[in-house]
């Protein structure tokens, strides 16, 4: 089992309304979950994210309205979801630049308000490609070009298995070919 650091914020329990804390912004929980064939457990409920909680098949970088959020270079990293805490607005938008070393590649999320799920990979909003045009993170770029990201398994399916951290909804999504595409763009805006 791999073992992650978690990084607590001051406003987690409601703190925020009695203690003057602001919006939570780009704060990281790094989920503990379980290598294949072993028992693992869960740092924090899916029900209290405000964020993001992804894996990607096999490293990443996040974006939220051109900035960086968050990566991921562990090629084995795919076994664990991480959640990037960071209060989402409606208009947000979350680009991935995904990478796969070989194989198949995926990418699956959730997107979490007031810990109500708002947007998850299963979801039509998501588009990839594999040209990475300038400005492809930003709010103000339009990918409305872009094809729409393929469903290639529902959480639980495919080669990766069931991830606990994920909703019903969630899937694997990638471009139209898993094997050949090993650096695709994704993004999606949150309603």
């Amino acid at each position: 089992m791999k073992v992650s650091s978690m990084k607590k914020w001051a406003c987690l329990l409601g703190a925020a309304l009695t203690a003057g804390c602001g919006p939570m912004e780009d704060e990281h929980v790094q989920d503990v979950q379980a290598e294949p064939g072993t028992s693992g457990a869960s740092v924090q409920s899916a029900s209290t994210v405000d964020g993001i909680v992804i894996t990607v098949d096999n490293r990443y970088q996040l974006y939220v309205n051109g900035a960086l959020v968050g990566q991921d270079n562990d090629p084995m990293g795919w076994y664990q979801a991480e959640t990037w805490n960071r209060f989402m607005r409606s208009g947000d938008v979350i680009a991935v630049l995904a990478m796969d070393d070989g194989g198949v590649g995926g990418i699956i999320a959730d997107v979490y308000r007031g810990g109500a799920l708002v947007l998850s990979t299963g979801s039509p909003r998501w588009r990839c490609t594999t040209t990475a045009y300038s400005g492809w993170t930003s709010s103000a770029y339009s990918d409305l070009h872009w094809p729409a990201a393929v469903l290639h398994s529902q959480n639980g399916g495919g080669p990766w298995g069931y991830q606990s951290r994920f909703s019903a909804a969630s899937h694997w999504i990638w471009t139209s070919d898993l094997n050949n595409h090993n650096t695709v763009y994704c993004r999606a805006t949150v309603p």
